[in-house]
């Protein structure tokens, strides 16, 4: 199959297949991980009170629930196949350097925040603590 849906270049006709293909290739991996850490953000909220609560509703999720349990550990297991300083070479290649440099910056920053909200709710901060025949 090609890329593309139609004889374009815009990203909007790309299939899902090379795109997510190509995140993996550059060792980023972004559709496993992107987008947890600000979920988690925004439902812990920001009233302390609440953040306590809500926290401990995810930990009880990790602890009770084998599905969240295993989103999660799946989800260590894409963190953990990252390499950012690898993906981070790749904002060479972009001519624009300060929209390549600004849309790593955004990329690095919600992966922080992924590795922050799992790191919290597993109590795990080391990749694959929970699993050593992967680490």
């Amino acid at each position: 199959r090609p890329a593309s849906r139609k004889a374009t270049r815009a990203i909007e006709d790309l299939r899902a297949i090379p795109w997510g293909f190509s995140w993996g290739q550059a060792r980023v991996a972004l559709p496993g991980w992107c987008g947890f850490g600000s979920g988690v953000e925004a439902f812990l909220g920001e009233e302390p009170a609440q953040r306590t609560k809500n926290l401990a509703l995810l930990k009880r999720m990790f602890k009770g629930w084998p599905f969240f349990r295993a989103l999660l550990s799946n989800l260590d297991m894409v963190l953990a196949k990252a390499d950012l300083a690898l993906a981070e070479r790749y904002v060479e290649l972009v001519e624009d350097k300060k929209l390549g440099k600004r849309i790593f910056a955004a990329i690095k920053a919600e992966f922080e925040r992924t590795e922050q909200a799992l790191n919290l709710i597993t109590g795990d901060d080391k990749r694959l603590a929970a699993n050593l025949s992967l680490a």
